[in-house]
């Protein structure tokens, strides 16, 4: 993977937790829709459906909406 703040993120060293290891670092759940967001945002089948969790104004549904994306790619 080119992305290395994103690798770092979501594999983080043996002897720490990145979602924990500091209270500024950013959730796993963050990495996860950016790596969704790197994979997707070009494909031509799911492309338009990620597109869609952009549209939602700022708020619960958006939250939601990227939730969904970041747990496509956990799992």
């Amino acid at each position: 993977m080119k992305d290395t703040d994103i690798k770092q993120g979501l594999f983080s060293a043996p002897d720490g937790n990145v979602s924990t290891a500091r209270e500024d670092e950013k959730k796993k759940t963050v990495w996860q829709w950016m790596l969704a967001i790197e994979i997707f945002k070009d494909h031509p089948k799911y492309g338009a459906a990620l597109q869609e969790a952009f549209n939602f104004p700022p708020g619960a549904r958006a939250s939601k909406a990227k939730e969904v994306w970041a747990d496509k790619i956990k799992n």
